[in-house]
């Protein structure tokens, strides 16, 4: 098979797995309802938490990051992209999980914001950057209870110190600062209500209601 058919299908399970609904599928099974009716109408982790339980949560986020993890780790042990692209290859990969995740092919393409799959890819790629991405979203959240905020800084951290580290190459620095661009646009209206003061914090006792209009 040429190595550039063998590039392309890999891209193209990447974005499918990526797809997967977990969230959703929670929603389906533990209350039978579509988790994007509810809370902030998202189908990340942090919705599924606040409608669904923690556990329910935790659960949604280990599969989700595992979307991002997974196709990294076993997709070149069966494929092989042309050596023109072999150094992008484990990026594209996890590009095109996080893509997949953000616009779903099955569900009309809107899908969550991508944090949980890049956390995943990123755990793939480079620790080091992870590790320095979760430390500032672990304070940021600490510090406010604003699991946008921790996202969106923590996004930008890891961006920076792709490009910083030694052990961190063009290709991982350029896919992190695309995520951290993704993370910002995807979370901008968590940003707006920051800035209006009415954001919902971490922690914060919800019922399971209707998503209110200003946060899907």
């Amino acid at each position: 098979m040429p190595h550039l058919l063998q590039f392309s299908i890999a891209v193209v399970l990447a974005f499918l797995a990526g797809g997967v609904p977990f969230g959703l599928i929670a929603g389906k099974v533990l209350k039978g309802i579509d988790i994007r009716d509810y809370g902030s109408g998202n189908l990340g982790a942090t919705n599924v938490a606040r409608t669904l339980g923690k556990p329910a949560g935790t659960v949604v986020l280990l599969l989700d990051a595992l979307k991002g993890w997974l196709p990294v780790k076993l997709l070149p042990l069966f494929l092989v992209p042309p050596d023109a692209l072999a150094p992008w290859f484990p990026e594209a990969v996890a590009l095109a999980a996080v893509c997949g995740h953000v616009w779903p092919v099955y569900l009309r393409f809107r899908g969550g914001k991508g944090v949980a799959v890049s956390l995943g890819a990123l755990l793939a790629l480079s620790p080091p950057v992870l590790a320095v991405g979760a430390a500032v979203f672990l304070a940021a959240v600490l510090l406010t209870r604003w699991i946008s905020l921790g996202s969106v800084l923590g996004a930008l951290a890891a961006a920076v110190s792709a490009w910083v580290l030694p052990s961190a190459g063009r290709p991982l620095a350029v896919f992190v600062s695309l995520l951290a661009v993704l993370v910002v646009v995807r979370h901008r209206a968590n940003i707006r209500r920051i800035l209006a003061g009415t954001e919902r914090r971490f922690g914060e006792k919800i019922p399971i209601s209707p998503a209110r209009e200003d946060e899907k």
